[in-house]
């Protein structure tokens, strides 16, 4: 077929070869460029010839639908439905158990003497606080902090190590079910995504979505969904969550993965209204919401707006004061996370304890105070409303940055919901005094969407208090509010997701805001590169010395240079191991057995290196209690321990190469650049060296390019990572 046709677009047939070749292109352009077009296109050929084969052969009406609907990918749509039932029951599960968890704490602590109460209180608050810190000391570090900042990296491409691990999953459960149980003014929407993202990644493993964990185009894909899905989850909103986990966490978003994520989004919405017997909030009753003036009601909008905007950017900029503190402080009782947590623990327990309704949940706090159609609601009427709204405003202002500075896993959607709609009930009350007007069910759910937008520079918290409560009347004062909050709050501070970023050192490509960065060049950011292999001298013992050379980064390729240092192909790193590890297995019965000792070692510590290979869960939990009671000697000897392993790996490639002349069965051996196994890309993309800095944040941002090799007039001379973009364009 002429290759003309495949290069025309139909907008009407969605699945036609240009759209796949084009969205493969501009979402994964590493996958795409490993082979040519020509076969690229030979292969969905090929792909055809056989389904249009197995349609006429097979009688099977599920294969007949998928071919008549022109489903390019099934197994995709099998992962989708299979992750969200997994991931749903699992969210239903961990739901009840913390409910159950709160349940018990309120009964032991509900008997005929105060002052028991008070103890027994306040004590399980500190132990459930306790058991949320040390899941990050013990089992992973990953499993603090809430997961979309996170997420947010994953999705531009950025590995993170360890953090879809087995024990971060495990350390994420029960920290979240510690930190909720014990009353921290802590969300749950950032732990549920991380959540939902660690079951999709373990959901992909799987032999049958092979196809997917391969392709890393397919795989940011569905975390992007699974994103989604854990927003929806906490929020019980399809649409706000879908929107919001755009805002959060993608750079750039693949429009056609957007029904995707509503089709999961609404699958997990039927399977919590059935099995989640919770509250919901109810629409507001406008039945008293007198008409007046249309604009008296948009100043006061405005004004809410305003006001939200400001708390919303106050908090995060608090936060951030926080977190930096307790990270250079000399107090112990301030570094420490046990003590810290011990502290946030005995003081929220205390406050709970005399402000009954901060014992409840966000959602039931929002509940009450968007849907009172009354000027009063009973139980904050003493001494007066006005009076118990500002306290507890005050006390969850004050417990919620306490919270989310602790190092614990935790969210920032609900308290900061709950605390704008008691805001706006107070202001709500202000209009009722000044023009007997009542407005405070609908300042209260205007507020609430306004301060979260002022506080994590999103607006589709209006879409998601929409959904919550299906007020139409109020939509248009919900997006005028949160629209002026966000633009107050980019203008006072940064947002919270931007502050985690920042604070917990992630690699990801933030806008160029320094004027001295915009003067930047390729030259002036990369790392010079010591680690290639040459044409001429391709020799198992060159791949290992490379391996030795280079830093641990999992889709770092090594560069293959001819003798003027040209750069002709590149090979991955992870490709390049597993060939010289299966052909040391080959031929490693030759060697004695000290010789087979020093190739373990060696291979053992690159393996980590490039696969991130890790301790066991009790393993890990021994270390850390091992560490936590050694004494300051030990703790030296450990260290050294660790450079020892560094040292003597170099000493074995140092061995190696004097050795590689005599030895033609392993390290004298040739290295084979047509073997597939090896999986060698000659169409390497380059740049070079005078390459402005936004042109670099172009490439990756639109590409999703890990690393990108410079050259200085076709010569080899560097290489720039999105890490050297990241801290190079910071100064």
């Amino acid at each position: 077929m002429n290759i003309k046709n495949y290069l025309t677009f139909n907008p009407a047939r969605p699945n036609q070869r240009s759209n796949y070749l084009i969205t493969s292109f501009a979402s994964n352009f590493e996958d795409l460029s490993r082979e040519s077009i020509k076969e690229q296109i030979a292969k969905v050929d090929d792909i055809e010839t056989v389904k249009t084969t197995q349609e006429k052969k097979s009688k099977s009406l599920i294969k007949r639908i998928i071919f008549y609907l022109h489903l390019s990918n099934p197994i995709e749509w099998i992962f989708i439905l299979t992750f969200t039932f997994v991931a749903s029951f699992f969210l239903l599960f961990l739901e009840k158990l913390i409910i159950s968890g709160r349940k018990m704490r309120l009964m032991i602590s509900s008997s005929n003497y105060q002052i028991l109460n008070l103890l027994l209180w306040t004590i399980s608050g500190i132990l459930f606080m306790l058991l949320a810190t040390s899941v990050g000391a013990f089992i992973s570090p990953d499993a603090d902090g809430s997961g979309i900042p996170e997420m947010k990296t994953v999705l531009s491409g950025i590995t993170k190590f360890k953090y879809f691990s087995f024990n971060a999953f495990i350390g994420k459960s029960l920290g979240l079910f510690g930190a909720l149980v014990s009353g921290c003014s802590v969300g749950k929407v950032g732990p549920y995504v991380h959540l939902s993202c660690l079951i999709c990644n373990r959901c992909m493993k799987l032999n049958y979505f092979a196809t997917i964990n391969k392709n890393t185009s397919s795989k940011i894909k569905m975390l992007s969904i699974a994103c989604a899905v854990g927003i929806t989850w906490a929020l019980g909103s399809p649409l706000g969550g879908v929107m919001f986990s755009i805002e959060s966490t993608a750079s750039i978003y693949i429009v056609s993965n957007l029904w995707k994520s509503f089709f999961s989004s609404v699958f997990v919405v039927i399977i919590q209204n059935i099995f989640l017997k919770e509250k919901l909030i109810q629409v507001i009753d406008e039945s008293n919401d007198i008409q007046i003036n249309e604009g008296l009601k948009l100043i006061n909008f405005i004004i809410i707006g305003l006001v939200c905007g400001a708390i919303g950017a106050s908090c995060a900029t608090l936060i951030a004061k926080g977190t930096f503190i307790r990270k250079n402080t000399k107090y112990s009782f301030l570094k420490s996370r046990f003590k810290y947590a011990a502290i946030t623990g005995l003081i929220t327990s205390i406050t709970t304890f005399y402000i009954t309704e901060l014992q409840k949940t966000d959602k039931n706090i929002m509940y009450t105070l968007f849907n009172a159609s009354a000027t009063e609601i009973p139980k904050w009427a003493h001494p007066n409303e006005f009076f118990s709204l500002f306290i507890c405003f005050i006390c969850k202002y004050i417990l919620t940055i306490m919270g989310l500075v602790c190092t614990i896993p935790s969210g920032v959607f609900g308290p900061i919901f709950s605390m704008g709609a008691m805001f706006g009930r107070m202001y709500g009350h202000i209009i009722y005094k000044v023009f007997k007007v009542n407005m405070e069910s609908g300042c209260s759910m205007v507020a609430s969407a306004a301060t979260f937008s002022g506080f994590s520079h999103t607006v589709s918290s209006a879409l998601m208090v929409f959904e919550m409560t299906g007020t139409r009347r109020y939509l248009v004062p919900l997006l005028l509010s949160c629209l002026i909050a966000n633009l107050v709050g980019q203008s006072l501070s940064m947002g919270i997701f931007d502050v985690l970023l920042v604070g917990k050192n992630l690699p990801y490509l933030p806008s160029i805001k320094s004027k001295n960065a915009y003067s930047l060049t390729a030259g002036d950011i990369m790392s010079k590169i010591d680690y290639f292999l040459e044409e001429g001298n391709l020799k198992i013992v060159n791949a290992l010395s490379v391996m030795s050379k280079m830093p641990k980064n999992t889709f770092l390729s090594v560069p293959i240079i001819d003798k003027k240092g040209f750069i002709k192909s590149k090979i991955s790193a992870q490709n390049l191991f597993n060939y010289v590890f299966s052909m040391y297995n080959e031929v490693k019965g030759n060697y004695s057995i000290k010789g087979q000792s020093n190739f373990t070692e060696y291979f053992s510590f690159t393996k980590k290196k490039f696969f991130n290979i890790k301790r066991g869960f009790i393993q890990q939990v021994k270390r850390k209690f091992r560490k936590l009671y050694m004494s300051i000697r030990d703790k030296e000897r450990l260290i050294l321990n660790k450079n020892f392993k560094q040292e003597s790996c170099m000493r074995i490639m140092v061995f190696f190469e004097q050795q590689a002349k005599k030895d033609k069965i392993f390290l004298g051996r040739k290295i084979d650049l047509n073997d597939k196994n090896l999986g060698c890309d000659k169409s390497c993309l380059t740049i070079e060296k005078n390459f402005s800095v936004v042109q670099i944040q172009f490439l990756f941002t639109f590409l999703n390019l890990s690393h990108v090799f410079v050259t200085d007039e076709g010569k080899l001379i560097g290489v720039v990572t999105k890490e050297d973009f990241v801290q190079k364009t910071e100064k």
